[in-house]
């Protein structure tokens, strides 16, 4: 089964929901948030946001970047989605 994961009105992965994960990350840090990431959110201090895997490069070593989860790339393109429609 293939899914759509859209952000604004861009497709932001075509293929299959397991495979997704490939693709994105979370970056974690504190301060300002980094261009480049999507659906950005904190929490006090902290903020965490879905980055794309090949953009790793881009964060410097104070970010924090994990493995994203299926439920991870649904909150934060959500949250994109929302900030986008504000």
């Amino acid at each position: 089964m293939v899914k759509r994961l859209i952000r604004f009105t861009a497709i932001a992965h075509q293929g299959t929901l397991p495979d997704a994960t490939e693709d994105f990350a979370v970056a974690r840090g504190t301060g300002d948030v980094p261009g480049g990431t999507l659906g950005p959110q904190r929490t006090g201090a902290h903020w965490s946001a879905l980055i794309r895997v090949d953009d790793s490069p881009m964060f410097g070593p104070e970010v924090v970047i994990d493995e994203a989860t299926i439920d991870d790339i649904i909150i934060h393109l959500a949250a994109q989605h929302e900030e986008a429609a504000a």
